[in-house]
């Protein structure tokens, strides 16, 4: 299953095509389209309901903020770990965002280990993202996901085998 996920990464990364100028609401919204059919899919989650913005103008940071808290709350029911909550800087995150509610998203999602607590997706000096920063926000909230949603073996992980003599 987890492997399944990690090609997805790699898949969707190769296909990514390659450009220089911030993000717009349609690419975003086709990426996380294709990312969330991908989870839903080796989750075993009801399929999404497709986003329907098109607009060529850039994405800004709140609504890739609001639209990554929206897909971990939908996979949050599969997750079976609980990982130790990631250091979050709450002053960095209120210093650069104004909104309660993005910062809020902010402070969960980098709790889960979602996103960079001081990525630029939290610190970026414009309200647009970069087509490197976006990728690098999809792969670091993925591969989190593909963590949080698998149960490792325990016959192959030390950590989880039962105590000697137990």
């Amino acid at each position: 299953m987890k492997g399944r996920l990690i090609l997805a990464v790699v898949l969707f990364a190769a296909c990514a095509p390659a450009q220089s100028g911030p993000v717009t609401v349609a690419e975003a919204n086709a990426a996380f389209d294709r990312i969330d059919s991908s989870i839903r899919g080796v989750l075993k989650l009801p399929a999404g309901k497709p986003s329907t913005d098109k607009a060529a103008r850039p994405v800004t940071r709140a609504e890739v903020l609001a639209k990554l808290d929206a897909l971990f709350e939908s996979y949050r029911p599969r997750f079976v770990l609980t990982p130790r909550p990631f250091r979050t800087e709450p002053e960095i995150a209120a210093q650069f965002n104004k909104d309660p509610k993005t910062i809020a998203s902010i402070q969960k999602l980098s709790r889960f280990g979602c996103i960079g607590p001081v990525g630029p997706l939290v610190t970026g000096s414009g309200q647009g993202i970069s087509v490197e920063h976006f990728g690098e926000t999809l792969g670091m909230f993925m591969s989190q996901i593909a963590a949080l949603t698998y149960t490792a073996e325990p016959k192959w992980t030390p950590a989880l085998m039962p105590p000697l003599g137990g």
